[in-house]
């Protein structure tokens, strides 16, 4: 049984891709994975590193020009308020135009992802809605803002298990052209929890581990998101994805993301040990120019108790959120 896999790259992050593929590979030898690639500017060196990586491990490797859809969402000059949102995640939303008809569930993930165990469930899942999804671990005031209508289970969209079809058919009713047009805050991530609001399944966070997960224990998460205990996971669920992820989200963070040199994320050495065996190994890492306010949330994180580090945390968000 084929397992179709998709990601969406610029050149900037074609060695993230290449690496979380490689990641992929190791731990899924037994899976027949065919990778969907769209294309937004990869230069032809890296086209060509992706390809090789692809045919190591006998992967079907299919590419898609997507440069055009690039091109224009940029000519709308969006406005997009959040680090990390960037116009190529915005092509999650142009997938049913772009990916064959004949597909029925497609794996979407994110560039910076690490796949650290096996993929057999989510390949064998039958899904009786449009989307697989892991709720998003971020504080409870940013997922109650008006523009998202009181949505339950607001959910990360850098880790999304697609039944293709239903996909299709409510993507096709939506003007897409009027979402993508409004400020929201974490764009085309809020755009899909907006659709996609009663049409969905909660996957196991141990799918989507993201950086929060892995910065203190899950009793403080808990507190530091304004969460109790079973409205986002439960402690025993969030350990799992704390010790034991399936795939590890690098999102942005006040710790930086494995490719800078002075990130600090818990999970730094699992992205670069497979970074190092990759096409792109002899690549130098970046170095982060810290913010005055970067700067302190380490000094902060490295020195105070998990506790107080939340608290703070949370007020200075809290602040920072009534701003925009």
């Amino acid at each position: 049984m084929e397992f179709h896999v998709v990601y969406i790259s610029d050149d900037n992050f074609a060695s993230k891709l290449g690496t979380s593929l490689l990641s992929m590979f190791e731990h899924n030898l037994d899976l027949q994975i065919v990778v969907h690639i769209l294309d937004m500017g990869i230069d032809a060196l890296n086209k060509k590193r992706l390809q090789r990586l692809c045919a190591n491990y006998s992967a079907k490797c299919i590419w898609y020009e997507a440069v055009d859809i690039k091109i224009q969402l940029e000519k709308m000059k969006l406005h997009m308020p959040v680090e990390n949102n960037s116009i190529a995640t915005l092509g999650r939303l142009f997938l049913p135009e772009i990916l064959p008809s004949d597909i029925d569930k497609v794996l979407y993930l994110d560039c910076d992802t690490i796949i650290e165990g096996h993929l057999k469930d989510l390949a064998k899942l039958k899904l009786d809605c449009a989307l697989g999804v892991v709720k998003d671990v971020n504080y409870s005031f940013f997922k109650k803002r008006p523009e998202l209508n009181g949505i339950n289970d607001y959910f990360n969209a850098g880790v999304i298990l697609i039944n293709m079809e239903q996909y299709r058919l409510t993507m096709g009713v939506q003007n897409l052209k009027e979402y993508i047009k409004k400020d929201y805050l974490f764009a085309d991530q809020d755009i899909l929890n907006i659709i996609f609001k009663n049409n969905k399944k909660i996957l196991s966070p141990i799918y989507n581990s993201v950086n929060r997960v892995r910065m203190v224990s899950p009793s403080c998460l808990l507190r530091w998101m304004g969460e109790n205990e079973g409205e986002l996971y439960s402690i025993k669920e969030l350990m799992e994805a704390h010790t034991s992820p399936i795939i590890i989200h690098y999102t942005s963070s006040v710790l930086g993301r494995p490719w800078e040199i002075n990130c600090i994320d818990p999970k730094v050495s699992t992205w670069r040990n497979v970074y190092s065996r990759s096409p792109w190994s002899e690549e130098k890492l970046t170095m982060k120019q810290l913010s005055k306010s970067n700067k302190i949330g380490r000094m902060l994180y490295r020195i105070l108790p998990e506790r107080m580090f939340c608290a703070i945390d949370y007020a200075f968000a809290k602040k920072k959120c009534s701003n925009l």
